[in-house]
């Protein structure tokens, strides 16, 4: 019986950073993580980035035991890729905030400004301005609510295509 290689610290550092070093299954985050193989070890014999995810122990014990599927796990790898190349970790939790309650109170544009670009969220009320006395506006706290382009992102996000393959997952 052969023993499988290490699995190469760039790639184990890529796999940490894309799940801030926590189990990649957003209600999970338990802080203490071990590679999991999307593709089955035993099938690919390698280690690649793209089919492989930090998963917390209790999460790969029950992907390997198949009570979470392989669809969940490349959408989770899928939303890791995408979100962690536009988005900062603070818009992404205004995002999912905003996909449970109906807006969010947000200290200053700035803190959102590629949500805001995208027009993933809008505002919704301006609740303080501080300025300085040239006409500048320095701080803005206001409200922001999901536009329909913004709720037809995390509705995609929700969705588990049959379809998907890993290849979509890194080609996407």
């Amino acid at each position: 019986m052969t023993s499988r290689p290490k699995i190469p610290t760039e790639i184990k550092r890529r796999i940490l950073l894309e799940s801030g070093y926590r189990c990649a299954i957003p209600t999970c985050r338990f802080p203490l993580t071990e590679n999991a193989h999307i593709e089955s070890w035993a099938r690919t014999k390698k280690y690649e980035y793209e089919t492989m995810i930090a998963l917390c122990p209790n999460c790969h014990t029950m992907y390997d035991s198949k009570k979470i599927d392989k669809k969940a796990l490349i959408a989770y790898k899928k939303k890791l890729i995408f979100l962690n190349d536009v988005f900062s970790r603070f818009e992404i939790d205004v995002l999912e905030h905003l996909k449970i309650r109906k807006r969010a109170i947000i200290p200053g544009d700035i803190l959102i400004k590629r949500l805001l670009d995208e027009g993933l969220v809008k505002h919704e009320e301006e609740i303080m301005l501080h300025g300085f006395g040239d006409g500048e506006d320095i701080l803005g706290i206001f409200s922001v609510v999901l536009t329909e382009i913004g709720k037809r992102l995390l509705d995609d996000w929700a969705k588990v295509d049959d379809s998907l393959t890993i290849d979509q997952v890194v080609k996407s």
